[in-house]
């Protein structure tokens, strides 16, 4: 009986060892994972592994997984993190083996010279479509103060991009006989943080010019023009991030480089690809 008792007491305190200790699965779930050396962006990048990959996940530390790495990739490292916009956990009975990433490309002959084309995460970066209007000074109809916008941003680090924004319109006053139909064109720096999990707050400015063709209606005849002004503009905005796209909400203040511009001041909604 006493034997029992011991048995059973050892089982009870060496069976919560043995599931701490045994390790997770997780699959990459994006084209290209970076494997880091801390959990944080800054970290310098171990290896990187491939999409459907499968690793034993040790531990995690806040959004990142600690993952063991196979010994057939070609490095030192044993393990790395990686973070948890790139995984998914599976069930160890889902998938029973484990995937080795794919070997690296061959290095280089003068290693030194070769620097290896490493895809770096960033918050802000990819092709953005939004639409809006403009609010302030009004009031003002809609059909004089819709605005589209769309460009591309390029990652210079995991926290600041550059890109450009191009925003075409039409503007009708029928009770003026005016027409306008201006095209902005705007070169942008944008930097912003992780605020929380998905979503990212940003700000940033921008310089570029506004090309704007007018016609006015006149008893005598129609009165055209073409004018091209230097114009600037500040932004910022919040950007939740989905699983294929982000969601952006934005706010934009813009003017011409002229005396006694008018600051207008614009709402818009839109999607990063």
């Amino acid at each position: 009986m006493k034997t029992i008792i011991i048995l059973s007491l050892l089982i009870l305190l060496l069976f919560p060892l043995a599931l701490e200790g045994t390790p997770s699965l997780v699959k990459i779930t994006v084209n290209t994972a970076n494997v880091r050396t801390g959990a944080n962006l800054n970290s310098e990048i171990i290896t990187m592994v491939q999409k459907g990959t499968i690793l034993e996940s040790i531990s995690k530390i806040g959004d990142w997984y600690l993952v063991n790495l196979p010994k057939d990739i070609g490095i030192t490292a044993t393990s790395g993190y990686i973070h948890y916009s790139c995984i998914e956990e599976i069930q160890a009975s889902q998938e029973p083996t484990v995937k080795p990433a794919q070997p690296p490309a061959p290095q280089a002959r003068f290693q030194r010279f070769h620097t290896p084309n490493v895809k770096k995460e960033s918050l802000f970066s990819g092709f953005f479509i939004k639409f809006g209007a403009l609010f302030a000074p009004g009031p003002v109809s809609f059909s004089h103060a819709w605005l589209p916008a769309f460009g591309y941003d390029f990652s210079l680090s995991s926290n600041f991009s550059v890109g450009f924004e191009l925003q075409p319109a039409i503007r009708s006053f029928p009770e003026l006989n005016f027409t306008q139909i201006p095209l902005m064109v705007f070169g942008n720096v944008k930097g912003g943080i992780e605020f929380f999990r998905h979503l990212k707050v940003f700000g940033g400015a921008g310089a570029g010019t506004v090309a704007s063709f007018e016609s006015l209606s006149l008893v005598g005849g129609n009165v055209t023009e073409f004018n091209v002004n230097f114009a600037f503009q500040f932004l910022s905005g919040i950007e939740y991030e989905l699983k294929t796209i982000s969601l952006i909400l934005e706010y934009q203040i813009k003017s011409i480089l002229y005396q006694d511009a008018v600051w207008g001041h614009y709402i818009l909604f839109g999607v990063r690809f």
